[in-house]
């Protein structure tokens, strides 16, 4: 009897800068793509000029010699915490390809900078030809489904992120004559669950205060900008609870740079880390993608997810297309217009009631608009509401104002405001907790 041939698992790519960019940027993602694919990740750089974790004066200063060859050991052991099938170093061995290094925007340590002092031969610097080509003879002979990489800003602007995108797309370019990525698609966050998280770490007792050097370790900052990795909309939010344990396996096997690593029951969060700058992070229930603009599409995407058994975020299942998005903008601003001029003409009818009516339909105008959509939506809403309210207060029709000063026109002026933030506020209790504050995510990477 002929020996049945085994199912082809589908193939899927990861390429990032740095040793533990890895297990920090899409660590949930390729740990549950691993259990039903074949996932193979490659680095470009060995992070030779990260910073360590270490004591107080000897974070900046590791032993540039020895540290390539730990991040690599380090590396090779997160890759098998994930259960990736395979792991390589984009110059195959030879060092080619180095770590450029950085320097932080200003001192809330949330967006990178080019370091002035790379080397000319840094992986930023160098032409982006000869890393595109070594990647793109890796995709051509793995034929990958999906490829997951930096997104176009490098996650906190890091110059070696940004190339590494570069390189990516370069290379996909190139290898397309022999094979075309179905998906393309980079890791980022989802910001109404990065809000949730960090206000839940933040808020969760007894937090270490100190790190294994006496160090203090710091609370999530809940008024601090949100990092450029964070989406409001991705096109596809994974639910990475399951894998929490091992993406924290993976985080500790990068032991020169991510410590303070617990994982906890909760809500929105697993657990924490903390890397050199020693702020305290969440450690994510959920991986966030979005689709490379031209490389698949958001239904493919979930399509192949669900293909896979690969469990996505339950409100993404159903998370309306960017044609959808853009007409519920359209929707918001035609039905303030609307709203305003009919309350403008019929508030004075059978007083109060037509007021009253004329509140009630903004009210219920402000619910309807931040229920199927967000904030946005809304403040959208209330431009068309306000703005026609406002243009027709100057409207003269026979020489008589159509908002009159008096009781009824004040009330009618006043009360468009107070029905506008009632709903707003009743349609974001329907819709969802919308955390009011600001949360970093991922805020300060203090090394690469």
């Amino acid at each position: 009897m002929a020996e049945q041939k085994e199912t082809a698992r589908p193939v899927v790519l990861g390429f990032f800068a740095h040793p533990d960019d890895e297990t920090l940027s899409a660590g949930g993602a390729l740990a549950l793509l691993a259990e039903q694919a074949d996932v193979h990740i490659v680095t470009a750089t060995r992070g030779e000029m990260g910073e360590i974790v270490a004591p107080e004066g000897e974070r900046t200063s590791p032993d540039r010699a020895q540290l390539p060859l730990t991040r690599s050991r380090e590396v090779a052991q997160a890759a098998a915490e994930l259960g990736v099938r395979s792991h390589e170093f984009l110059d195959g061995g030879n060092g080619r390809y180095v770590d450029s290094g950085m320097a932080w925007e200003d001192e809330r340590r949330i967006r990178a900078v080019p370091d002035p002092t790379a080397p000319a031969d840094s992986f930023s610097r160098i032409d982006i030809e000869d890393p595109a080509q070594a990647l793109a003879q890796r995709i051509t002979a793995l034929r990958p489904t999906l490829l997951l990489t930096e997104e176009p800003a490098g996650g906190y602007g890091h110059p070696d992120h940004i190339r590494c995108h570069d390189v990516a797309m370069r290379a996909l370019e190139i290898a397309a004559e022999s094979w075309r990525v179905p998906f393309v698609a980079f890791a980022v966050q989802h910001e109404e669950r990065v809000r949730a998280a960090n206000s839940e770490l933040a808020d969760t007792p007894d937090l270490p205060r100190a790190d294994a050097y006496g160090l203090p370790l710091h609370k999530p900052d809940l008024d601090a900008p949100l990092r450029t990795g964070v989406h409001e909309n991705p096109d596809v939010v994974l639910d990475t609870a399951a894998v929490a344990g091992r993406v924290a396996g993976a985080m500790r096997a990068h032991r020169t740079q991510v410590h303070a690593v617990e994982t906890c029951p909760g809500e929105a969060i697993a657990g924490w880390y903390a890397l050199t700058n020693n702020d305290l992070k969440p450690i994510p229930t959920h991986s966030g993608l979005l689709l490379a603009p031209g490389w698949g599409t958001r239904d493919g995407l979930a399509s192949f997810f669900a293909s896979l058994g690969v469990p996505i975020a339950a409100e993404q299942e159903a998370r309306p297309g960017r044609f959808y998005t853009g007409f519920l903008y359209v929707f918001a601003l035609l039905s303030g217009v609307i709203v305003g001029f009919a309350g403008s003409f019929t508030h004075r009818a059978n007083p109060p009631w037509g007021l009253v009516i004329a509140l009630v339909a903004v009210l219920a105008g402000a619910v309807m608009n931040r229920t199927t959509g967000s904030a946005k939506t809304v403040f959208t809403y209330a431009v068309g509401l306000v703005g026609s309210v406002l243009l027709i207060t100057t409207v003269r029709s026979g020489g008589d104002v159509i908002v009159v000063e008096d009781a009824l026109g004040l009330g009618w002026l006043a009360g468009l405001f107070i029905a506008l933030f009632v709903g707003t506020l009743i349609g974001g209790g329907t819709s969802g907790p919308a955390p009011a504050k600001r949360a970093q995510m991922g805020g300060g990477r203090a090394g690469n």
